[in-house]
Order: C-alpha cells, then structure tokens, then sequence
C-alpha cells in the first residue's frame, strides 16, 4: 500500500528488521521506538512502518487486538493516515490532535539528576521477577483487566523493572519502569483499592525514582491522562513538569478502516 507521495507501508515480522531509529526524528517518544517495536513483536502485536522511497521511516505504528489498544508515532499527517487503517478496532494514542474527540494525555519530564529526596512511607519495595509472574498478574488484571500476561513477561524479560508492594503475602501495588539509552520512562502504575491511601504509590515512585538515579539516567517521562489527578499529583510531587501531550482516540465507526479519510 502506497500514499499519493510515494510513501509505503511496510509491516515488520521479526525484531532482526527493526531500524536504527536515531538517523529520523519522528516522535517525542523517539529514543523508546526500538524498544517498542521489539516488546510489540515479542508479545505477538503487529508493527508498521511508513517509509519514504529511500528508506526513511516516517512513521511507526504498534498494536494488540487482544488488549484493545496501540500507538501511532509520528508528527506527519500522511503518515498517520497510511498506517491508521492498520489499527482495525483498536483505540489508538497519537502526537496529532485530530478532528475527532479524544482523551488528552500530558507527556510529563523530570530531571533525574534534580531529584529531591522524597520520604518514604515505610511500605517493603519488592523488585517483580517471572516467579513472581502470577501474582504480578493478580494485581494488574484487577486494575487493568485487559493486559496480557504476554506483556508483562516480555518486559521483564527485555530489561524492564518492575517494583512491589505486598500486604500479607498479596501483591497490593506495581510500578513499571524501563530504560533506552540514556532516557527512563515510568509506564503502569497501580494500587488496589482497598490499599490507597498508604503510601504505596509514593513508595513505588520513590523506588523508580531511585533506580534510575542509581544508573545515571538523565531524564524520565510518564504520559498521564488529564483526568488522573491522583497520578498527575504523585508526579509533580516527585519533580514531573509538562512538556508535551498526546490524545487517545475510539474509530468514530468501529474501524479505523472504513473512516481513515473521513477528518482529514
């Protein structure tokens, strides 16, 4: 499938075929798009590309049917519309505010290196292994039902951490975060209900946050969704500032596919 300026749709397979990703600058996510597309193939996701006739990427698309959702990276218009039909039924995050509704999303930054310490509130962090797996899972799926355990591994197995807190043996509290080249990124986060309110969530940030210092790691983002005043106050209290924005969008008719051109 080609776009009218000779832009093409490439799908990728297997991680061997993945680009160097640093020659374009494409995305504000740009430094993760490799890593992406790696955990996005190995969790059995698809991924497109859309390139140029010389080869350069122009854009990128991530996705799983399974779990309803996936990501289009890329600041061009054309683009987004070669890849968006890819996406089927999915809800889709993109950098381009559309004509459509969508749920805002604020990219959040911190400097590492500023870090002030922030107290704990005594909860016993515990760094998530694959033993741990099950009981992982017993959590997220709690808050977040429809990630796949296929995820989960694939991002312990790949070099992401995640940090927990147990209460009598249960896991009550996970946070996620990962690492590409000298870049952090804090992903899920979460509490079960019966225990906010305790510090775990302040305790689990801490814990990321330490982590990452411990590394050397310069800068670190979270994309928080507007609405999430909890989740927004736990990152400026730990130095998050905004620096960009992101929307996730519904297919207006159910599929991508048959509405692509309709707000363009």
């Amino acid at each position: 499938m080609n776009s009218p300026s000779g832009l093409k749709l490439e799908e990728l397979n297997d991680v061997i075929s993945i680009p160097a990703f640093s020659s374009t600058d494409i995305s504000i996510f740009q430094k993760f798009l490799g890593k992406y597309a790696s955990q996005c193939i190995n969790a059995n996701g698809s991924v497109y590309l859309s390139v140029k006739p010389d080869g350069t990427v122009t854009g990128m698309m991530t996705g799983d049917p399974l779990e309803g959702e996936g990501a289009i990276f890329t600041r061009d218009m054309e683009s987004f519309s070669l890849l968006l039909p890819n996406a089927g039924e999915m809800a889709i995050f993109s950098e381009l505010k559309l004509s459509i509704k969508g749920e805002r999303y604020l990219v959040m930054n911190a400097d590492v290196r500023l870090q002030e310490e922030v107290r704990s509130s005594g909860n016993s962090i515990e760094v998530a292994s694959l033993d741990n797996l099950e009981d992982l899972m017993k959590c997220i799926n709690s808050i977040f039902p429809r990630t796949r355990k296929t995820w989960v591994y694939n991002a312990l197995v790949s070099g992401d951490e995640c940090f927990m807190v147990r209460v009598g043996g249960e896991v009550v509290g996970f946070g996620f975060v990962s690492i590409s080249h000298d870049q952090g990124r804090l992903s899920l986060i979460g509490v079960l209900p019966a225990y906010r309110g305790n510090g775990i969530a302040t305790d689990i940030m801490r814990a990321r946050m330490i982590f990452l210092r411990t590394l050397g790691i310069k800068t670190v983002f979270s994309e928080i969704s507007e609405h999430n005043i909890p989740s927004l106050k736990l990152a400026k209290k730990f130095g998050f500032r905004e620096s960009g924005e992101l929307w996730r969008y519904e297919p207006p008719s159910g599929s991508w596919s048959s509405t692509v051109g309709a707000f363009f």
